[in-house]
């Protein structure tokens, strides 16, 4: 893809420190609109919910932030993140080990072969 090297250059820059991972979501919040409607349907549907324990699948993760997002709104959720990018995988793992949200796992897939796990 044509973003794939700047994407690689942001992921070196800010996945040095998990202060400047969170920096990183915190600009993609402010640059990107999207990232403000995402969050208000998330928050939409999580009213009722945040003390159930649920199953969710981020398809598509790229670099997590609203995966970071989801497991910020309740720590009973177990989110399973899936991308084709394996370094985004791996340092998304790290990332999510380090602040120490261990309902969060990351994995390698292609979503046009994906199966979920049962």
């Amino acid at each position: 893809m044509q973003y794939d090297p700047i994407k690689r250059v942001l992921g070196e820059a800010f996945n040095k420190t998990p202060f400047l991972r969170r920096l990183f979501y915190n600009l993609l919040d402010l640059l990107l609109l999207r990232t403000w409607h995402v969050h208000k349907e998330l928050r939409t549907w999580a009213r009722g919910k945040r003390h159930t324990a649920i199953k969710i699948l981020d398809a598509g993760s790229g670099y997590g932030q609203y995966t970071y997002y989801m497991s910020g709104m309740s720590p009973q959720w177990q989110i399973l993140a899936v991308d084709v990018k394996e370094e985004q995988i791996a340092d998304s793992n790290r990332f999510f080990q380090q602040i120490g949200r261990t309902g969060v796992r990351f994995e390698v897939a292609d979503l046009v072969q994906f199966q979920h796990p049962q």
